[in-house]
């Protein structure tokens, strides 16, 4: 290739992220394809979405009164025909689900890529795929997902899934059939989520292979942490020692200089143990045990702070005192204890 002649040039970044998904191997899964809608998106009336629902507080809120409300709500709705969906995710992967009232229940397995999102998508992509078949004409869609909701509100949609809702809108229009939203909590779509949860479990059911571009983030996400871990895991360095996973580290509501205290204990770069670096002199050692002078002898090893050690609480070990979650004030009261403080 091109970039292989021209040492000194730096690759482009689809270039450097194919090499590197190659080199764990990664198979991209099969996607939607990009889509244009058709027809013009202002040709296809936005959908009526009602989620006057939201302004309840579900744990704050007596479910009488919820419920109350949404029975007043589909008091409107008499003549349509309800149907639920909802979608679920779980370790075995997503699904997505509907049910309507006349009992008919329709369950998708959909790719382990697929995010939630996605599945509540297909869940009322499903639907109205049924209702263009089989409704009477006046359908109301049922769900708890607000942001399906919402996104479907949407005139410029870029989410492949809620491209094709689109379409099956516009194919509804002209058969003049009517389809309204109402966005629910939870609780009131009881069963089109057991069913959701249920088909997760599923190996049988057939599943849905195509996956949203949009999904692929959290994949490469998840990939690219779990090849960091693995390497990590492997080093020998002194953070290494204490922190072991390679995920943010809590922050700590401490002074500057406190925080700078426990991020050089946990680096095991101090200005008492690696100052010689600057100043060109020997490596520091300890007065009273003979041996190189480290963060780990100051906390855990040297026996002239064995008292001062108990005195405070110290585990035994190095990872367990600077582990995720470490008491800062443990650390720094000790080292104001020996006199280390300023030093470190």
């Amino acid at each position: 290739m091109v970039y292989n002649q021209k040492k000194n040039t730096d690759l482009p970044f689809y270039e450097r992220l194919n090499r590197y998904l190659h080199t764990l191997q990664f198979q991209f899964p099969d996607t939607y394809p990009s889509e244009t809608i058709t027809p013009p998106p202002w040709t296809v009336k936005l959908p009526d979405c009602n989620k006057s629902l939201i302004r309840f507080n579900k744990t704050e809120t007596n479910q009488t009164i919820i419920k109350k409300n949404f029975h007043q709500i589909m008091s409107h709705f008499q003549e349509y025909n309800h149907i639920y969906t909802d979608a679920s995710n779980t370790e075995n992967g997503t699904a997505a689900a509907f049910t309507t009232a006349s009992g008919y229940n329709s369950c998708h397995k959909l790719s382990k890529a697929s995010s939630v999102f996605s599945g509540e998508l297909t869940a009322i992509l499903k639907a109205l795929e049924y209702t263009r078949s089989h409704d009477n004409g006046k359908t109301v869609i049922i769900t708890d997902s607000l942001s399906a909701v919402t996104a479907i509100s949407q005139l410029y949609p870029s989410h492949p899934i809620l491209i094709l809702i689109k379409k099956e809108l516009h194919h509804l229009q002209q058969q003049n059939k009517t389809t309204h939203f109402v966005r629910v909590p939870s609780q009131m779509d009881e069963i089109a989520d057991r069913l959701a949860r249920d088909a997760t479990d599923i190996d049988e059911l057939h599943t849905i292979t195509r996956t949203a571009k949009f999904d692929l983030k959290q994949i490469f996400k998840e990939m690219i942490i779990n090849a960091w871990q693995a390497e990590w895991n492997l080093s020998k360095s002194k953070l290494a020692e204490v922190k072991k996973t390679v995920l943010p580290r809590k922050i700590y509501s401490l002074e500057r200089k406190q925080q700078t205290i426990v991020t050089r204990l946990r680096l095991g770069h101090t200005r008492i143990t690696h100052s010689h670096l600057i100043d060109k002199t020997q490596e520091p050692t300890c007065e009273i045990c003979h041996c190189p002078l480290t963060v780990k002898h100051i906390l855990i090893e040297c026996e002239a702070y064995n008292r001062h050690r108990k005195l405070h609480g110290f585990p035994s070990t190095l990872a367990e005192l600077l582990k995720e979650g470490c008491n800062p004030s443990q650390l720094i009261d000790y080292l104001t204890d020996i006199g280390s403080v300023n030093e470190i």
